[in-house]
């Protein structure tokens, strides 16, 4: 193997703190999608998207066009693909993964029971309407007990990146 050199200052290295997200609408694109496991008991299936920012959409608490700092920003949401113990979470999650089938125009065949199943990579490169929300995380064992409660952005809804005015109704 060959010896490479780092220019990077790594003896006084810290982890970066990134900004989240300021709550509200953006336009963004899904770049990923990694299916893995829940981290609590009973272990269920789900997928993580990664949403990449376009842009902030017009009608964002945070808009501003003119110097877009988002752009580029990713955002990551995990669902959740089977029932878990707790009815709320069960319906919660089955109206989000609802939102995003309808929001994405994914292609789906509903099996035994009202599940669907379909195929990760239709979900690639459509462009979505997002509602994001900031949360706040848990301190961590061993966390320094002074330190800022670590905040996490939320993915609350998917839309379709189509709008209609309201003249153009019927």
């Amino acid at each position: 193997m060959a010896e490479v050199t780092v220019k990077h200052d790594v003896k006084n290295a810290t982890a970066p703190q990134r900004e989240v997200l300021p709550s509200g609408v953006y336009h963004a694109l899904i770049v990923k999608v990694t299916p893995g496991l829940t981290n609590f008991e009973p272990k269920l299936q789900t997928i993580s998207i990664e949403y990449q920012i376009t842009k902030t959409a017009k009608e964002s608490i945070v808009n501003d066009e003119a110097a877009d700092k988002y752009h580029g920003r990713s955002v990551y949401q995990d669902y959740i693909l089977e029932p878990g113990t707790r009815a709320y979470s069960n319906q919660r999650e089955a109206f989000r993964i609802q939102q995003l089938m309808a929001a994405t125009g994914c292609p789906h065949r509903v099996i035994e029971g009202g599940g669907i199943a379909f195929n990760t990579d239709h979900l690639l490169t459509k462009g979505v309407k997002i509602y994001v929300n900031q949360r706040a995380g848990k301190p961590r064992a061993g966390d320094d007990p002074k330190a800022p409660i670590p905040m996490f952005n939320n993915v609350d809804r998917v839309d379709s990146e189509v709008t209609v005015d309201d003249k153009d109704l019927i």
